[in-house]
């Protein structure tokens, strides 16, 4: 769109180059003052369009869609204004669990640990992707808990050639990395 988006190291470049894949990017509305705000720039709704062919894929099943930036949920929920918001609505969460909440959105760090479910859906939607395996592992573990009777389906929102795959790739080291870990290690007391 014509405007420069610098950054400032290789780690926040990669976190740009996530936000634009997922649709949009932050910008400082001044670059020598980060305090004075910042501006979002929208770049395209591939992954909002794919959202919205994966709700009808399910068919009504309840859903719950893991994001990773504040314009993830803007664009979500200008798309789907039944959507809630697990941490800003102290009642999404009951509401899900009883049934009566079709999509709740969570970030993955406030989603992993704590949180039971299981009896709001069997869906999980991975919006934007993180490489922090823990989020991943424990996000996926408020659904597919022991006592659930229905599998669990996991959809990937990723965007092709960009830095999603790369992302998707550290995680799945991570979990092999820790699985054959905890392999070797199971005999010992």
């Amino acid at each position: 769109r014509g405007q420069d988006v610098l950054a400032a190291n290789a780690g926040v470049a990669t976190y740009k180059c996530a936000q634009i894949a997922s649709g949009a990017v932050y910008k400082y509305t001044d670059p020598n003052n980060p305090a004075a705000g910042r501006e979002t720039i929208r770049l395209h709704d591939y992954k909002t369009d794919l959202l919205e062919e994966v709700i009808d894929e399910v068919g009504g099943a309840q859903v719950l869609v893991l994001y990773s930036y504040h314009h993830d949920v803007d664009r979500i929920s200008k798309r789907f204004p039944h959507a809630r918001i697990a941490k800003k609505d102290p009642t999404a969460i009951a509401d899900f669990k009883r049934g009566k909440l079709r999509m709740l959105l969570g970030h993955p760090a406030s989603m992993a640990h704590g949180l039971n479910l299981q009896s709001g859906g069997n869906v999980i939607i991975w919006y934007s992707m993180t490489p922090d395996a823990e989020w991943w592992e424990q996000a996926i573990k408020r659904l597919h808990r022991g006592m659930i009777t229905e599998p669990v389906y996991i959809y990937y929102l990723v965007a092709r050639g960009t830095v999603d795959e790369r992302f998707m790739e550290i995680v799945a080291d991570k979990v092999e990395d820790q699985n054959e870990l905890m392999l070797r290690f199971s005999g010992l007391h």
